[in-house]
């Protein structure tokens, strides 16, 4: 997970043999990486190591063992994707039977699962198999046996929790998962649940594709994919003689055309109100009237009888910005000509998600006589130097420069004490460093405010520590 400019990456080895790692992760903008392993030794006392590593080639996990690499950026990743763990309950717990039993399962958001795994707690008398066998909707499932199984069994009885992959090719609305032990003897089945990592639309996630020509990526990080003809109608490509565009430094992307008399695209987005911008430039003719043309974006004409040379002559970036709902999943654009060809060099989609607090803001704003619209967010109207938003996230009086956020440490007998003012519908996250030149890492995290006092407690009497909070709106 990221947080902020720090990428987290949690791994547990189950099996006894040392397993190779291979982590593909951004490598742009890297500063630092570290290495804490947790493990248990041949005596079975716990042990902890940390240490800083130069990069993650010929990484390697040990039996049984966790490691946590917190890796530190320059600046913090885009975000490409979102997922949400989501546990779906079968509808009968706490069975106990011989045979076999049935549970059913309902999933709603089946359809935008990337990845699902089946947890089901096992309680058997001694003696009897461990083993489980496990079908999802008639499909037998593969269910791993633990190399500690001897263990887990205390003489009187064996209990364990499988951890089942479930294809997601077999997901439904409504699921069935059918429990049997191979012996046809007696046992106890928990709980079955079914963890989905259910993905979620990214706020201001980018759809960009350079129409006719190669990936590029711009200055400011956008990916413009390589065209794709999945994406296209049937239409012609050109490549223009001319190197250094006018108005632009993204000669890339008005380099190649996309024309005909009449095309379309159809680009898969998430449903939702996008920010469409239309890239072109003239990139054939040198004469007004040459190619006149019209766009429309998902069913509404946005451009009529376009003159690109009319407007920015030739070679020059042209670039228009439109407004657009998708709910069927694709993102349609269709042009059409008047005169000569339509065409297009490319195209760029931004998700518009509004702020989450954008509702909480404007009632806050409301008690203080405030705008409530965003474009109060950067005023100071007490001049403390927070600006509204500030104010706003840290829950003080925006017209009492003196109503700055609090915080206070204290030395104990065998800690140190971290008390913060908080309010309510926000999550604190307390950070230390023992450098401040490297960064900072989260001591704890995602505290609800209460409307108090909130105190922390580090047992670890460190000289020349740093403590932060940080404050986000729940």
């Amino acid at each position: 997970y990221v947080n902020g400019a720090k990428l987290h990456i949690l791994l547990n080895n189950l099996a006894d043999a040392v397993a190779p790692l291979s982590l593909v992760v951004p490598t742009s903008g890297m500063q630092a990486i570290t290495l804490r392993r947790f493990g248990r030794n041949a005596d079975f006392t716990p042990y902890f190591t940390e240490s800083a590593i130069g990069s993650l080639d010929g990484l390697q996990i040990e039996g049984r063992e966790s490691i946590a690499l917190e890796i530190s950026y320059s600046g913090e990743p885009t975000e490409k994707l979102r997922l949400d763990e989501v546990p779906y309950y079968a509808d009968v717990q706490q069975q106990v039977f011989s045979g076999s039993r049935t549970f059913n399962l309902v999933v709603p958001e089946y359809q935008s699962a990337r990845r699902a795994t089946l947890r089901i707690g096992l309680g058997r008398s001694s003696g009897l198999d461990p083993h489980l066998l496990v079908s999802f909707n008639g499909t037998a499932l593969r269910v791993p046996f633990e190399d500690c199984a001897e263990r887990l069994d205390n003489g009187t009885e064996y209990g364990s929790i499988k951890l089942i992959h479930v294809p997601l090719d077999l997901l439904q609305s409504n699921n069935t998962v059918e429990v049997a032990f191979p012996d046809n003897g007696y046992g106890g089945i928990g709980a079955v649940v079914l963890r989905a990592e259910i993905d979620r639309p990214v706020p201001g996630a980018v759809y960009a594709v350079n129409c006719a020509g190669s990936q590029h990526i711009a200055g400011d990080g956008t990916v413009y994919q390589a065209d794709n003809p999945a994406y296209y109608t049937t239409s012609s490509t050109g490549t223009d003689s001319v190197s250094d565009f006018g108005g632009t430094t993204e000669d890339a992307l008005y380099k190649n055309e996309r024309y005909a008399a009449n095309f379309s695209y159809s680009i898969p987005v998430e449903n939702g109100d996008y920010e469409v911008t239309l890239h072109m430039a003239e990139n054939w003719f040198n004469t007004s009237g040459s190619r006149i043309f019209n766009v429309a974006v998902e069913g509404v004409n946005v451009i009529s009888g376009l003159d690109i040379y009319a407007v920015a002559g030739r070679a020059n970036a042209y670039d228009q910005t439109f407004s657009a709902s998708v709910s069927d999943g694709l993102l349609d654009i269709s042009f059409s000509r008047t005169v000569n060809n339509a065409k297009i060099n490319a195209i760029k989609a931004v998700k518009q998600v509004p702020p989450q607090s954008s509702a909480v803001y404007s009632e806050w704003a409301n008690r203080f006589n405030l705008p409530g619209n965003e474009s109060a967010l950067g005023l100071d109207p007490d001049g403390d130097g927070l600006d509204n938003e500030t104010e706003f996230i840290c829950g003080t009086d925006p017209l009492d420069g003196r109503g700055l956020p609090a915080c206070s440490g204290s030395v104990g007998a065998d800690d140190f004490s971290v008390s913060f003012t908080s309010v309510p519908d926000r999550l604190y996250t307390v950070e230390t460093t023992e450098n401040l030149q490297s960064g900072w890492s989260d001591f704890t995290n995602g505290i609800p405010g209460t409307g108090g006092i909130i105190s922390v407690d580090d047992p670890l009497l460190i000289s020349n520590r740093f403590y932060r909070i940080k404050v986000q709106v729940e």
